[in-house]
């Protein structure tokens, strides 16, 4: 009696390690079906994927089957994948995140096979896929904190990917963190980003407009200028913060430097000629408040410091007319140059040309 009840013991414990076996053996034909169906839509590949995964559940609840490699790396293929997939729902995406990990870790440490060994470091690309979809559609949905601690995290893992230290960068300005931001857009620079042009750009970007920092931002520009010495967007705005800080010699050179390449655009020539004119304008306000005040000898050298640089303009527009000869506007403005300079004969001329 006693051989016969041992019997049925060993039976029903073989029967039970066999049904759990069978568990591993349908997660592992399910991932193999997930293949096929990669490219249906989210809800059809999540459903196979969940499966799966329940396999797996019912699999590590027994003694036995819990100690196979392969049951952890099918687990670790299951929920990393559905932490990729997942798009719509991120925190669901998380969790199943933390199991792929969990079942990485168990997998590596029970000895994996080859093939075992292959799915673990699918999973792994697997979640390497996800914190760089989770970071980018966080960044997209505003959550830019988020985001950044996301980036931030692949950039451990991928300590020599400088488009991370740019994903950091971008997400830390939007988040209003600007001296994280210029320190990531530097960082990626000095290990050769081939975006670097852009990345100076941005800094030269926050600098100026977000920390008011001229002096900072004409050192950036200048850096990058000698880096990318033909590089229209640093001349351009190198020359304008020469402007403004009063530097028109540098200013003027730059500019010149702008037209010879471009010829055609005028746009650097406008700039040029209407600061002459701004600074002519200026200098008849000038003249005005010394004559009020009887300064008429200072009056008179303003007067010819408005000359000179209406004489230094006049050209420049003329250059620009060659290239724009129906602009109405620099039509006037060429009229009213040859009326402040007393020549009314060309004034005259140029009023012919004006189209009521």
């Amino acid at each position: 009696m006693k051989k016969v009840i041992w019997s049925i013991a060993l039976l029903c414990s073989a029967t039970g390690v066999f049904a759990q076996k069978a568990e591993v053996a349908e997660a592992k034909k399910k991932w193999g079906m997930y293949q096929i169906v990669m490219t249906q839509p989210t809800d059809k590949q999540l459903e196979l994927l969940n499966g799966g995964l329940k396999n797996t559940d019912n699999a590590i609840a027994n003694d036995k089957t819990k100690e196979l490699a392969e049951t952890w790396a099918y687990r670790a293929l299951f929920a990393s994948s559905i932490a990729v997939v997942d798009t719509n729902n991120l925190d669901n995406a998380k969790k199943h995140r933390t199991i792929a990990e969990e079942a990485i870790s168990k997998a590596t440490a029970l000895k994996p096979t080859k093939g075992d060994q292959e799915n673990i470091d699918i999973s792994k690309e697997n979640l390497d896929a996800y914190l760089r979809n989770s970071g980018i559609l966080s960044f997209n949905r505003g959550n830019f904190k988020d985001a950044l601690k996301i980036f931030q995290e692949l950039a451990v893992a991928n300590p020599q990917d400088t488009l991370m230290y740019g994903n950091i960068a971008l997400a830390a300005s939007k988040a209003g963190e600007f001296p994280l931001a210029i320190e990531n857009y530097k960082k990626s620079i000095s290990m050769g980003s081939p975006d670097a042009k852009v990345y100076y750009q941005e800094i030269y970007l926050i600098y100026v407009n977000e920390l008011k920092d001229s002096v900072a931002g004409m050192n950036i520009i200048q850096e990058a200028s000698a880096k990318y010495p033909d590089e229209v967007y640093f001349i351009a705005n190198e020359t304008d913060l020469h402007m403004k800080s009063g530097n028109l010699d540098k200013a003027f050179s730059l500019l010149d430097k702008l037209i010879a390449k471009n010829p055609t655009n005028v746009n650097y020539q406008r700039i040029k000629a209407d600061t002459y004119f701004n600074l002519a304008f200026d200098a008849q306000e000038e003249v005005k408040k010394l004559e009020e005040a009887k300064k008429f000898k200072e009056a008179d050298l303003a007067v010819k410091k408005k000359e000179e640089a209406l004489k230094n303009a006049l050209p420049v527009y003329l250059a620009i007319e060659k290239i724009t000869p129906d602009d109405q506007e620099l039509i006037r403005i060429i009229r009213n140059v040859y009326f402040a300079l007393g020549n009314n004969e060309k004034a005259d001329e140029y009023t012919k040309k004006i189209k009521n």
